[in-house]
């Protein structure tokens, strides 16, 4: 996966944070491509849309510094991850290949969300300059028979209710489409 240039996109937007804005729910945009879809809102934008390996991800950027990411796997020889192991990779990597400050993980424990399945919690802090600002990660697996794809959100926690109506709207409109 790109986790670097994940984590670049990561702390530039912690720059961000005090121009984080309510995202636009009321006009979104749609993407359609690569076996998937989704809605997000229209002041948000797609700063990142690759491939890797057998791993399609994309990273959806709020107006400061909050983060919606999709890795879908895109090839039925490849069995994806269980949940659990997808975030502890996740936060292992982007922890480990963070280009200055550092990244602390304090849990990731379950969730449950009505009519949802289970999703996974991430608590952590990013401290720079001995600055801790603490953050949290959602994680959720979208499965169907032959495809399979990671759902994740992050936000400071300072910003994560101004946004959730946005991260909201991506996880109830994705969907795969062949």
């Amino acid at each position: 996966m790109k986790i670097r240039s994940i984590l670049i996109t990561i702390l530039f937007t912690l720059a961000l944070s005090a121009c984080e804005r309510s995202p636009n729910i009321n006009s979104p945009k749609h993407y359609e491509k690569h076996g998937i879809s989704f809605d997000y809102p229209g002041n948000w934008k797609i700063s990142e849309d690759g491939e890797n390996d057998d791993v399609r991800y994309l990273v959806i950027s709020s107006t400061g510094d909050s983060l919606f990411l999709i890795h879908s796997y895109i090839s039925e020889e490849v069995n994806p991850p269980e949940l659990a192991d997808f975030a502890q990779f996740f936060s292992d990597v982007a922890a480990r290949e963070m280009p200055f400050g550092e990244m602390k993980t304090e849990s990731i424990k379950p969730i449950t969300k009505p009519d949802t399945p289970t999703w996974l919690k991430e608590t952590l802090a990013v401290i720079v300059l001995s600055q801790s600002v603490p953050y949290t990660r959602e994680y959720r697996q979208v499965k169907q028979p032959t495809k399979s794809a990671f759902l994740t959100s992050q936000a400071s926690d300072e910003n994560k209710d101004k946004v959730g109506s946005g991260f909201k709207l991506i996880y109830q409109s994705f969907k795969f489409t062949e």
